[in-house]
């Protein structure tokens, strides 16, 4: 499967410049775009649809479970999703320096442990009701994904009892970020900005989203979305 080369931010430019562009100003407009993109830094962003992810060995085999749960309902609801999937110990998480087209998911005890890179407790990070962060390095390179593992786990049976489980929900909606989407507002939708109202996995009208950032084809049982 062949990667987007350019990450997201190149192709929505390329879109809006080519579609107001008259023909024959295509190709100054294409020029002037990837000048455009080399200079802020979109045409390096290496991020694809295919990155390794690093799982932390902190999780639980329960949490674990969780985690590769979340996982899974991208690789199903995306198609051009495929994660090449390893773990790394705790102490590696928290020291790592991240490597390009990689998401890490990291196990963070309580928020003001701060167990996870570029996190800082209150600033750029978690408060503490925060169930999970996403921060995304360097151009938006790549993701750091951390978990709130306490505050998800003593929320789970809430969760549960309106159907849903609460960490699959969270860790489908960081990656999301680290797919570069934004909330959403719309529900039902794993994007929305609030814990309580996300859904437990991709809804079509995601897809919709990711299929617009990222330019692929929606698959066929959204394709009416």
């Amino acid at each position: 499967m062949g990667k987007n080369r350019f990450g997201p931010c190149f192709r929505a430019r390329a879109q809006r410049i080519t579609t107001a562009a008259p023909r024959g100003e295509h190709f100054a407009a294409s020029a002037l775009l990837a000048l455009g993109a080399w200079l802020t830094g979109c045409a390096s962003d290496p991020m694809t649809l295919e990155p390794t992810v690093y799982v932390d060995e902190a999780f639980s085999a329960t949490e674990a479970a969780h985690v590769e749960a979340g996982l899974d309902n991208w690789e199903s609801a995306v198609p051009q999703v495929s994660f090449t999937r390893r773990t790394m110990s705790h102490d590696a998480l928290r020291h790592v320096s991240p490597e390009a087209n990689a998401i890490y998911i990291v196990r963070n005890t309580h928020a003001e442990d701060s167990d996870c890179p570029g996190i800082e407790h209150g600033h750029h990070g978690m408060d503490d009701d925060q169930c999970g962060i996403t921060v995304e390095e360097d151009e938006r390179t790549r993701g750091i994904i951390c978990l709130n593992a306490v505050w998800l786990n003593d929320h789970q049976s809430s969760r549960e009892e309106q159907g849903i489980d609460g960490w699959k929900s969270t860790v489908v909606h960081e990656v999301g970020h680290a797919f570069h989407l934004a909330h959403d507002q719309a529900a039902p939708s794993v994007m929305m900005p609030v814990y309580w109202w996300q859904d437990d996995q991709l809804t079509c009208e995601d897809v919709k989203q990711v299929s617009l950032m990222w330019g692929i084809p929606m698959p066929k049982n959204c394709v009416k979305i």
